[in-house]
């Protein structure tokens, strides 16, 4: 009897579960009317950036913290005709606004807004004035080689980040502009049934899938989402398919480490668990650094018959 031990310690910068996809914003510093601005950013990122709620506003606060003083469109505009800011630029409602005491005003003739000390002013559009423009982060890249599962989570760990996970909105969102590029009918993500659940190999919470069995029989206990019609299916972990990888220097970073033991019982004693981490916390804390107050370990233990 052979049994692997497989443990997934979760190292991650917050402890709030948000999804995957993230918007990052970019300071440009060139100095731009606000529709070059807005040209610039469709050209090279996503738009100017777009701050429509206090949980993104709060990010932008903080990934922009350098550039607080400086005066720099956002993605916030109205057209002449209008007498209020109702919208933004890809044309969502404004229902969160960090307006200036007394801003807007002279909405008659200062069409577009900037950001300056984390408030917003509104000022004529033909000014010349910096910009944050915004893209989506991580990169997510298609791996069109034919893997098993634990290929693939191999495969992402050494070239990437991780195997992608879907949690929210936004992830689905991101993934459906790219599943063109895959090229068989199912793709492997970071889905996996082991020790009794189903769970995300970036350890976000997870609802399960209707379409994902409870307590999927072996060797069907893998996570795959159909191309055509996005459903999920638990498939042979076995099987070869195209997969998806995401790359972040930012959110998450994983250690993935397999003991193995001859004649190891499932009886798996605290101890030994505490010892074997103690063994590897200083190699995790070598890769990863020493942050103590905001990052969180998490241990997934499985314990698999050979």
């Amino acid at each position: 009897m052979m049994a692997v031990l497989s443990i997934l310690l979760l190292l991650a910068l917050t402890d709030v579960s948000t999804g995957l996809f993230y918007k990052k914003h970019v300071f440009y510093s060139t100095q731009l009317t606000w529709t070059d601005a807005q040209a610039y950013c469709r050209k090279n990122y996503i738009d100017l950036s777009i701050l429509d709620t206090q949980l993104e506003f709060d990010s932008f606060v903080t990934l922009t913290a350098a550039q607080k003083s400086e005066s720099c469109w956002i993605g916030l505009n109205k057209a002449p005709s209008e007498t209020q800011f109702t919208q933004w630029c890809s044309g969502k409602v404004l229902d969160f606004t960090k307006w200036k005491s007394g801003q807007p005003d002279h909405t008659d003739t200062e069409h577009c807004a900037f950001t300056s000390n984390n408030q917003w002013e509104n000022v004529d559009c033909g000014k010349n004035m910096k910009s944050f423009c915004y893209t989506w982060s991580p990169e997510m890249i298609v791996v069109k080689k034919m893997m098993s599962w634990d290929e693939a989570l191999m495969h992402c760990r050494t070239h990437y980040t991780d195997l992608l996970s879907l949690t929210s909105e936004t992830d689905y969102f991101m993934v459906n502009s790219r599943i063109t590029d895959i090229q068989t009918p199912t793709f492997w993500t970071g889905l996996r049934f082991l020790n009794g659940s189903w769970f995300w190999v970036n350890q976000e919470s997870l609802l399960i899938p209707p379409s994902m069995p409870l307590c999927p029989a072996k060797p069907f206990q893998c996570g795959a989402r159909n191309v055509e019609t996005g459903v999920w299916e638990n498939r042979d972990c076995e099987e070869k398919m195209n997969f998806i990888c995401y790359f972040s220097s930012k959110i998450w970073s994983y250690l993935t480490c397999v003991f193995v033991a001859n004649r190891f019982t499932s009886n798996i004693q605290e101890t030994k668990i505490s010892k074997l981490s103690g063994e590897l916390l200083p190699h995790i804390q070598k890769r990863f650094g020493h942050n103590k107050t905001n990052k969180r370990l998490a241990i997934r233990l499985s314990l698999t018959s050979h």
